[in-house]
């Protein structure tokens, strides 16, 4: 075991380093507040560590390589350090020895909060550690709490695991199947974040969002939305990623009731073609997909629709792509996260015949990102001339930036003192990426 920069006694030193989703975002937060509360102290950008915690992802092959990069970089600048890698990629079977031989503590998605005593059984035993479960097996939601984050925005997951088993994605291997937060306990975290914690905005966050609930029965997303409506101090509720399958008449029209909602749906598509969507064993059509987007625009006005898309999947002709390219300019997305297809090994799309090549794939990145820049720059453009609702965040050079309720950003001249605070902006002008807007009111 290698000596470590400060003596025991003295107050340790941590980062953290987090790759991936915003339910890896969420349980770094848990991890640093165990840290914090077992008497460590988080670096300052720079500042050697004595311990560094990596939780990684395996969405995709790239994410694999980051993570580990990453790792490697942080044993470079911190050589006594404690390497910690937790997370997906960690979880994977297919790459969980390579961690192993670099890091010193390996975990995967199961047991983060308890992070601070393998540090211990670390030191005292001086030997490597590997802590894993058969996350497949899990039924129940692992409980943590995490108060600290963003500013003016805090993340609440409620969901994990996923049952869909998409040919593409290995997340059902590394997550396990579907487990909800009880029902009680979300609300009560709810209330403690805006009332004891300050934060204006909560957003629900999981794996596979939409199915809250579905496994411990008698509660679903919906009731959490309605719940938060009954927060006095909760200004906005925003949710993560859904499946089109969430957005019914029953559910929109429950929607149009409450009033902290925000109307800013990030419905996951995959692709705009019909025959890749099949190949892929997404549970949808392009036209389902369209009426989940009607149901929200007929709805509210302000709906904002972003979206991630993957391109060259395998067998993906120059026609289907084509209609995934169509498929976007009509739906007129404000923002497209676009993704090349990565192969994940032990996935069904791993076997299949005709796989498209690095160069067709970059290609297609580029032209569809043509498209998703233009869509956006329109969704901005129509919102010139508006008074929109704004939660400042930060302060840049300047300029106050914040968000809308449906996730626009806005930059504007102001104080600083309206960093966490709602204020009426009237929009006077937009570019290709932001906003810009006058203060009518505070």
């Amino acid at each position: 075991m290698r000596t470590l920069r400060k003596k025991v006694i003295d107050i340790m030193k941590f980062s953290i380093h987090t790759l991936g989703c915003k339910v890896n975002q969420y349980e770094s937060e848990v991890v640093a507040e165990a840290f914090v509360k077992k008497g460590y102290e988080r670096a300052s950008n720079g500042e050697k560590c004595d311990i560094c915690f990596i939780n990684t992802c395996a969405v995709t092959e790239e994410s694999v390589r980051k993570s580990l990069q990453i790792i490697r970089r942080a044993k470079r600048l911190n050589p006594d350090a404690i390497i910690i890698s937790a997370g997906c990629a960690s979880q994977s079977e297919d790459h969980r020895i390579r961690f192993e031989e670099i890091c010193d503590i390996t975990v995967g998605n199961k047991n983060k909060p308890n992070i601070p005593e393998l540090i211990d059984e670390y030191i005292s035993k001086k030997k490597k550690i590997s802590s894993f479960v058969k996350i497949g097996e899990e039924k129940e939601f692992e409980q943590m709490t995490a108060y600290t984050g963003e500013r003016t925005r805090a993340t609440l997951k409620v969901q994990d695991g996923c049952n869909n088993f998409c040919s593409y994605c290995i997340i059902p291997y590394v997550r396990g199947r579907i487990r909800s937060k009880d029902f009680n306990e979300a609300v009560s975290e709810m209330r403690f974040l805006s009332e004891k914690s300050g934060y204006k905005e909560i957003v629900l966050t999981g794996i596979h969002l939409d199915n809250y609930g579905k496994d411990i029965g008698g509660v679903t997303l919906m009731d959490l939305l309605e719940a938060a409506e009954d927060i006095p101090s909760l200004e906005r509720i925003r949710l993560s990623s859904l499946e089109p399958i969430f957005i019914t008449e029953e559910n929109v029209e429950r929607m149009k009731k409450l009033t902290k909602i925000c109307h800013h749906f990030h419905l996951s598509l995959q692709s705009g073609c019909d025959e890749t969507l099949k190949r892929m064993n997404r549970h949808y059509t392009t036209a389902d997909y369209e009426k989940c987007v009607k149901l929200l625009r007929d709805a509210f006005e302000d709906t904002a629709i972003t979206t991630d898309i993957i391109v060259g999947f395998p067998g993906e002709t120059e026609d289907e792509f084509a209609k995934t390219m169509e498929f976007a300019q009509k739906i007129g997305f404000m923002k497209i996260h676009i993704f090349p297809f990565s192969e994940r090994q032990g996935t069904v799309a791993a076997k299949m015949e005709g796989k498209i090549s690095a160069e067709i794939k970059n290609k297609r990145v580029h032209l569809l990102n043509e498209v998703a820049v233009k869509t956006r720059a329109e969704f901005l453009k129509n919102t010139v001339g508006k008074e929109v609702s704004v939660l400042f965040e930060t302060n840049k050079a300047g300029k106050l930036h914040g968000y809308t309720p449906n996730y626009v950003e806005v930059v504007t001249n102001g104080p600083e003192c309206l960093c966490n605070k709602t204020a009426k902006v009237r929009i006077t002008s937009s570019d290709a990426d932001f906003v810009y807007g006058e203060i009518i009111d505070f």
